[in-house]
């Protein structure tokens, strides 16, 4: 039998320490998350003339799928994306939620569970910071419209609120 080489168990050990936030961990997915603030180098570098992005949603209870959330939940979130500094800050306020414990990115649209792409923190935090591989803060600027974020708790680990995103921080529908 052939020795795993040490590099190629470290790369396993991240992918599933990323993965585990909540997500499949497919082509999307983050690697390194921190709780407010960043600690490690983002996965690729990105081009001098990289721009911030910001990204927004209004979050409703109405919106998660499969179950609806509880009523009256709602809430905003509001995203930069910084390619040059490997790293995605959110700002969230909700209403309606009690015990929230995480906050998400997922790639899908309105009616789709798909895998998370951004963990907004290890744990739920209004705002924070989470370092994001660039191709990962690459695809949610350019297509915002194919990403939706969602506040789960203990009793709607579904998700209690959830939102598409759009460009821009009014979040808007």
């Amino acid at each position: 039998m052939r020795a795993i080489p040490p590099a190629a168990l470290a790369a396993v050990a991240l992918v599933t320490v990323a993965s585990g936030c909540g997500g499949g961990g497919g082509k999307h997915a983050a690697t390194t998350t921190t709780t407010g603030k960043a600690t490690a180098a983002a996965a690729t570098t990105a081009p001098a003339n990289a721009k911030v992005t910001v990204v927004s949603g209004r979050l409703s209870a109405a919106l998660v799928v499969p179950k609806k959330g509880p009523a009256n939940a709602a809430g905003t979130v509001v995203i930069r994306l910084d390619p040059k500094a490997g790293k995605a800050c959110w700002k969230l306020t909700l209403t309606g939620v009690v015990g929230a414990l995480s906050a998400h990115v997922h790639f899908g649209t309105t009616k789709q569970l798909g895998p998370v792409v951004i963990p907004l923190g290890d744990r739920f935090a209004p705002k924070g910071c989470v370092l994001v591989p660039l191709r990962s803060l690459q695809a949610v600027a350019k297509k915002p419209g194919s990403y939706y974020v969602d506040v789960h708790t203990k009793k709607y680990l579904d998700g209690a609120v959830r939102g598409p995103l759009r460009t821009g921080s009014g979040a808007r529908q």
